[in-house]
């Protein structure tokens, strides 16, 4: 019995570990990473400072990401005013014409990067799965994620409380 209580006392505390550095709120600063956007356009994280930037890893075939964007949308409308900004970055697994064609159709007004290589993802805490969300603060420095179907509240009195902070 006393053989199996270390191992198990490890193994909790590893995934104590794990689950407390994949859900800190603190601020977590990210090198500087280059967003291809659709647009041919590229931008890189240092031109994400200076605003408090939502940065939303989506497909055109996730069905959640689709369900979210009409308020994805509807806030980016409401706090731009604010100092807010979006950089929508669809996955490398999701194909370039059906993410132009989302983009039209929905009349997106945020920038679209497409992750092709990956190298976003991996950047951003290794997201595997959409929808996954980073508010970053106005240094380009993590303050939350949210995944999947979010909590609304939460996200909002993040987002608002964030933009209420100055750099």
């Amino acid at each position: 019995m006393q053989k199996m209580v270390l191992p198990i006392i490890t193994a909790i505390v590893l995934i104590a570990a794990g689950f407390y550095f994949l859900n800190r709120s603190s601020s977590n600063p990210l090198e500087d990473l280059k967003y291809e956007l659709i647009s041919e356009k590229k931008l890189s994280h240092e031109d994400l400072k200076g605003k408090v930037t939502l940065v939303e890893f989506w497909a055109t075939t996730c069905t959640t990401c689709v369900a979210n964007m009409p308020d994805v949308i509807k806030y980016y409308e409401k706090y731009k005013p604010q100092g807010f900004d979006i950089m929508a970055v669809a996955m490398k697994y999701d194909d370039l014409g059906a993410i132009k064609n989302f983009v039209n159709e929905w009349k997106l007004p945020f920038n679209v990067a497409y992750d092709l290589d990956g190298s976003l993802a991996k950047a951003y805490r290794n997201v595997r799965f959409t929808p996954v969300m980073f508010l970053l603060d106005r240094k380009g420095e993590i303050v939350k994620s949210f995944a999947g179907k979010y909590n609304s509240e939460d996200f909002l009195k993040t987002l608002e409380n964030t933009l209420k902070q100055q750099s």
